[in-house]
């Protein structure tokens, strides 16, 4: 790692506690870059879109994509405490109340909470929102806490009721959500099949409908 434990100890501070602006910018950049591991899958869905009018992609690109998306995240934690998105906008995730440097484990359970959190939408992170440090899910599990080089001018305070109005609006649209695309799913030993809304119908089977 590049910083040293008294620099790690100076971090866990209130006012280096990260900015949820800057937190929201660096999780677009980090978003677009991920995209651009997945431009297979991009490529392969839009062929079975113009051939049948399906969302199909193969397991095994779908696979190696995540994987390569995977191991980016826990690559760039592990080796600079950030990925290329915090790391723009000077945030910086750090062992909480510790001054270890990040371990393997951590950073793989970090990321691997984020995915499994997709099927909530961001309601996970919304959580961060109702505690002085902004730690959620992700940062419970791995025992992690993000962080801003530049001291905050005003300290961070519970946002209870927009907390609980983001929370449930995320929440529900995000089970919702996933709900859905499960039920539009369709897959076999070498696809997963995604098939359009109009074709599920409006019978008992389309559940919520």
């Amino acid at each position: 790692m590049i910083e040293s434990e008294e620099f790690l100890v100076k971090e866990a501070e209130p006012r280096n506690i990260a900015e949820t602006w800057r937190r929201l910018l660096a999780y677009f950049v980090d978003q677009f870059i991920r995209a651009l591991f997945f431009i297979p899958v991009f490529i392969q869905v839009s062929s079975a879109w113009f051939h049948d009018r399906s969302f199909q992609v193969s397991w095994f690109w779908l696979g190696v994509c995540a994987l390569v998306d995977i191991s980016y995240q826990v690559f760039f934690l592990k080796m600079l405490g950030a990925t290329i998105g915090k790391m723009i906008f000077g945030l910086r995730v750090v062992n909480y109340r510790k001054t270890e440097n990040l371990q393997w484990l951590q950073c793989f359970l970090r990321v691997l909470t984020d995915h499994f959190s997709i099927f909530f939408g961001q309601a996970f992170r919304i959580l961060a929102f109702f505690r002085f440090d902004r730690r959620h899910v992700s940062d419970w599990v791995a025992e992690t806490q993000v962080v801003q080089f530049k001291p905050r001018e005003n300290l961070a305070r519970p946002r209870v009721f927009m907390g609980t109005l983001l929370f449930l609006y995320f929440f529900i649209s995000g089970f919702y959500s996933a709900y859905r695309l499960i039920q539009r799913s369709e897959w076999d030993q070498q696809t997963l099949t995604l098939h359009p809304v109009e074709e599920l119908g409006d019978g008992p089977e389309s559940g919520f409908d």
